[in-house]
Parts: C-alpha cells; sequence; structure tokens
C-alpha cells in the first residue's frame, strides 16, 4: 500500500483556524504543534478558515504555517526530543469539509436532545469562546468521547455521559439514567 492509499483511508479531522490553531494576536495555540504531530497519524488534517477562499489569503497561511512549523520544529531539535522531525500535514479549505470530526472554540456538541439546557437560546447567548476574557475552565471534567471498552466507574449503558465533577464524583447525565459511581 502506498503512503497516497494509507493517507486517502485516514477519516478526515476539521480544524478552525481563527481561535484554535492561531491566537488573535498571531502565535500559534500552545501545544498545537506537539498534538498534530501525533493527530497526523491518525488523520488528514484540515484547517478550515474563510482567509483560504482567495489566493493571496492562502499564501498568508502557507507562510504562517510554514513559520511557525520551523520555528516549533527548532524548538524541539534544541531540546532534543524525537518529534522535531515527525511528519506533519496539512491540508486548508476555506469552509468546513465532511469530516469524521470538527475542532473550533465556538461549537457546542450536540447530544440528540433539543431540550439540552444548553441549547436553550438564554445559554448560548452566554456562550464565550476561551479567547473571551472573561471566560473561566469549569470546575468539572466532562467528555464526550466514549470511554475504552471495561474502563472503571463509568455508566455502562452510557459511558460517554459520564460527568465528573471537581470532587471525583460521577454520574451519568442521560435522561432517565440514574446510575452513579
Amino acid at each position: 500500500m502506498s503512503d497516497t492509499e494509507t493517507l486517502a483511508q485516514k477519516p478526515i479531522l476539521c480544524l478552525d483556524y481563527e481561535g484554535t490553531i492561531c491566537t488573535k494576536n498571531g502565535s500559534p495555540t500552545e501545544g498545537f504543534f506537539t498534538w498534530a504531530v501525533e493527530a497526523c497519524r491518525h488523520f488528514n488534517l484540515v484547517i478550515f478558515t474563510s482567509q483560504a477562499s482567495t489566493e493571496d489569503g492562502l499564501k498568508s497561511l502557507e507562510e504562517w504555517l510554514q513559520l511557525h512549523t520551523i520555528a516549533w520544529r527548532h524548538d524541539q531539535m534544541e531540546r532534543g526530543t524525537p518529534i522535531a522531525t515527525a511528519p506533519l500535514a496539512f491540508e486548508f479549505a476555506h469552509e468546513r469539509v465532511p469530516a469524521f470530526l470538527t475542532i473550533d472554540d465556538r461549537s457546542i456538541t450536540f447530544t440528540g436532545r433539543w431540550t439540552d439546557q444548553k441549547l436553550k437560546p438564554e445559554t448560548l447567548l452566554k456562550f464565550l469562546a476561551w479567547t473571551d476574557p472573561a471566560f473561566q475552565a469549569e470546575d468539572e471534567v466532562r467528555s464526550n468521547v466514549v470511554a475504552p471498552p471495561n474502563s472503571k466507574n463509568t455508566c455502562p449503558r452510557h459511558p460517554w455521559m459520564t460527568y465528573q465533577d471537581k470532587s471525583g464524583s460521577r454520574h451519568c447525565t442521560a435522561a432517565g439514567c440514574e446510575w452513579r459511581g
């Protein structure tokens, strides 16, 4: 199997540019390139931004990415880390592509229930991206990623709905489920 065939079989991971990969001051978000090296092993990374819709915008994005990739690789080489020369491949799109998953600073996860409290218009109007000065990270840890099989202390029926508060107590947030761990 050729590298091209292997690349084509990877799922697409769509990444927002503004506020996700690039901060408001034009620098990459902390940890992005290190994360991208690992993500490239599993996904085709597609960066989406309206800037990619023009030739000048696309050129500017490519130059930004090249400049910061070189700086990151140089820093990694000085530290002697093996990821300094790891493959990194990106594509650009001016709109979201049909992806396996999208990472964006201005999105919420739809859980299949329009009655979800976080979808109420009053709640949506209070949304803050992590880049907003008023943003504060939640004290609770919650993930909508399916837990691995046989993981301990997750709801057996809805492992992706397991919610953990700051004290470590867990419960299921699925409608009608009363599981507590």
